[in-house]
């Protein structure tokens, strides 16, 4: 079940806050998307399109038939995940990753929301359409949080190959 939320940020770019509260009723799964009313949407003044890839499209069916009232995005309990039971599972992952030596600084639910724009951008969506995808009412907070891409060189060449020789 974890699993699942964990997916649904990834494939989408969702907030990690917006999809707890996604409910059979806001998917609209002919178009490939969710819309969140404004009351549950970050500013609650408009509403909030998130769009579906084809996977996400499919887990998202799925979970609205097991769950067609309320929040479709469940813990192995059936409750809804709340912020306080999604880090304490982090929490659990962070430990047991660190008892490997493997630790892993800052993860958390936003992470996923993160990977999906750092991806997004480097196979090269525009930085307007990541804005759009991940709810954004401009680029700048895109170009605020993910400009650790500067640090890539390899992608910072790759990028240049692609103004001068066109690949």
């Amino acid at each position: 079940n974890f699993k699942n939320y964990l997916t649904v940020l990834y494939e989408t770019g969702v907030r990690p806050q917006e999809a707890r509260l996604i409910e059979a009723r806001h998917c609209q799964l002919d178009a490939q998307r969710i819309v969140l009313p404004p009351s549950d949407a970050k500013g609650e003044r408009d509403y909030r399109v998130i769009h579906l890839t084809p996977s996400s499209c499919r887990l998202i069916g799925a979970l609205c038939e097991v769950h067609p009232e309320g929040p479709i995005l469940r813990t192995t309990r059936a409750t809804a995940w709340t912020k306080d039971s999604v880090n304490c599972r982090f929490s659990r992952i962070k430990a047991k990753l660190a008892s490997r030596n493997s630790a892993i600084i800052g993860l958390c639910a936003t992470s996923w929301r993160h990977g999906f724009a750092t991806e997004a951008l480097k196979r090269g969506v525009d930085p307007v359409t990541v804005s759009i995808l991940m709810g954004h009412k401009d680029t700048a907070m895109v170009a605020r949080i993910y400009q650790h891409l500067a640090l890539d060189a390899d992608y910072l060449s790759m990028s240049l190959s692609k103004v001068r020789d066109g690949n």
